[in-house]
């Protein structure tokens, strides 16, 4: 019955956007659940994409480790295989970058070299770290006000708010973090921002720094 699964997918998003659900889990859990019937029953990729994204933004409540990490792989992984399999190899190495900060047992160490391949970056750069800041730099500079650069900022971004949480979450480090994602929110157009819905994944990164 084709209206089983939309009635299913109504109540479970209904069911996430309640606040009290945030903490318990039940909330990105309700959306992680929303989006795979979106997926395999109904075939709306798109949607299913941004209940995946909604619910990586649910899972910062979550106050059970365990739980969020899981969360987090499934909504991580299948945000990057879409990034793959639509050649948007910036997005999806960020993607692939969070789900091996996650803790994932997935070897993914490919897929993100196949990425940096297509970017031109030199597959020992990842590792070497300022070779590729040095690329995006240049990427951005040679780009301007293009998603290509929008791209290349979100991705300096991260790299700070990497560094600022592993050094134990500064507030002065993390607030320059939230900082330089609103700047970038602030200085691109709607319709850039709207590609590949990187304003959607700038919103959980500045989530991540606050």
């Amino acid at each position: 019955d084709q209206k089983q699964p939309d009635k299913a997918i109504e109540v479970l998003v209904a069911t996430a956007r309640i606040p009290e659900n945030a903490k318990s889990g039940v909330a990105a859990e309700s959306m992680v659940k929303a989006a795979d019937i979106l997926l395999a029953d109904k075939a709306d990729i798109e949607h299913a994409m941004e209940r995946y994204e909604e619910a990586t933004d649910l899972a910062r409540f979550l106050t059970d480790e365990e739980r969020r990490q899981q969360v987090l792989e499934v909504c991580y992984f299948r945000l990057a295989e879409y990034a793959f399999q639509n050649k948007k190899w910036a997005v999806a190495l960020e993607f692939y970058t969070l789900l091996r900060k996650n803790g994932t047992t997935l070897n993914v160490l490919p897929r993100m070299m196949k990425c940096q391949a297509e970017l031109g970056m030199d597959p020992d750069a990842y590792a070497r770290g300022e070779s590729e800041l040095a690329f995006i730099r240049k990427k951005i500079a040679e780009n301007p006000g293009t998603y290509a650069a929008a791209e290349g900022e979100v991705f300096l971004a991260d790299h700070d708010l990497t560094a600022a949480l592993a050094q134990g979450r500064s507030s002065a480090s993390l607030q320059r973090c939230a900082a330089a994602y609103a700047d970038i929110l602030k200085r691109y157009p709607p319709a850039i921002l709207a590609e590949f819905h990187l304003h959607s994944y700038i919103l959980v990164q500045l989530g991540r720094s606050q």
